[in-house]
């Protein structure tokens, strides 16, 4: 273990100081912020930005992509309300955090990754921190999983220029879906789409920056 002052204390000390920073956002869910909290970040990023790995910024995880901060992430969570959910579908593999973070808040996890590369080292890490609700596919995710659903939820890891109905016909009635909708040069707005029967019903959170889904993955 490491001693006083080391590197896993840092990283403690920087999870704390994430979870802070959370509910200073309005967000107290309990399941979320445990999720967050229980995580380790750095494990998920480059070695060289283990340092970083709690910063508000994206990092480079190789393939032209990157890793989307914390706290953007926790904002799209927030919205998608994740835990207890049965089967959650997610856009975007990337480094893998994400769908640990969201195979602590729901039963079973189906996460899609366009890099094969990328697919298996994700995998690697879930099996590291014994994730065995995750399943991972090699695909083009905006295809969605049609095999496997419907979901009861479903999040996209990075921006789309149109809203992804097409992905809301998976869900359940019920169903919640969240994307970060909007022009890749600007800020995009949070979505959520819940089905209601034959009806979609959107509503928007606020806005954010995020990559577009095919260079930034979580």
């Amino acid at each position: 273990m490491t001693g006083p002052g080391g590197e896993n204390d840092r990283h403690f000390v920087a999870r704390a100081g994430l979870i802070l920073a959370l509910r200073g956002l309005g967000i107290t869910d309990r399941t979320l912020l445990s999720a967050f909290e229980t995580v380790p970040h750095e494990a998920f990023v480059p070695e060289d930005y283990a340092d970083y790995a709690y910063k508000d910024a994206s990092l480079p995880i190789g393939h032209g992509q990157s890793i989307t901060s914390p706290m953007i992430l926790a904002r799209l969570f927030a919205e998608l309300d994740a835990a207890g959910a049965g089967k959650i579908l997610e856009i975007g593999t990337g480094s893998g955090y994400s769908a640990v973070l969201l195979s602590r808040l729901g039963r079973r996890v189906f996460s899609i990754e366009r890099e094969r590369a990328l697919n298996v080292a994700a995998a690697e890490r879930w099996r590291a921190l014994r994730a065995d609700n995750i399943v991972g596919f090699v695909a083009d995710g905006m295809g969605g999983l049609p095999q496997m659903a419907p979901f009861d939820r479903i999040i996209l890891g990075g921006s789309v220029p149109d809203l992804p109905e097409a992905l809301a016909d998976q869900l359940v009635d019920e169903g919640i879906l969240v994307a970060a909708v909007g022009p890749a040069t600007a800020r995009q707005t949070i979505v959520s789409v819940q089905r209601e029967g034959r009806e979609l019903v959107i509503a928007e959170h606020g806005a954010l920056r995020l990559p577009p889904l095919s260079s930034s993955l979580p």
